[in-house]
């Protein structure tokens, strides 16, 4: 990735001294964020970098669940609309029939 990066240097003119001033800025942002999530009791950003891990294989996990209880909702809802429209047809037929309470 370095080489890409001074490769991509060179062809824009820009040399050696503005991509060593790019990497020591991305360098002093990556220090700072380890700093703050060590300070915030995270560990800094290898053990963000864990826990993300962890927590996309736990959802990776929980997706065929998901996906599931999704249709077994839409499903529910799917009958209850149907529920709806009979017992409005239901109290359209006792007010035509005059027994509309």
């Amino acid at each position: 990735m370095l080489w890409l990066a001074v490769g991509a240097a060179h062809e824009r003119g820009g040399g050696m001294e503005h991509l060593l001033t790019q990497l020591a800025s991305i360098m002093r942002f990556a220090n700072d964020l380890d700093r703050r999530l060590a300070g915030d009791g995270l560990g800094g950003l290898a053990s963000v970098r864990e826990l993300h891990r962890r927590v996309v294989a736990v959802l990776e996990g929980l997706a065929p669940g998901v996906a599931l209880a999704r249709g077994t909702v839409a499903e529910l809802v799917t009958s209850l609309r149907a529920m709806e429209a009979t017992l409005a047809a239901v109290r359209q037929l006792k007010i035509e029939l005059g027994r509309a309470p």
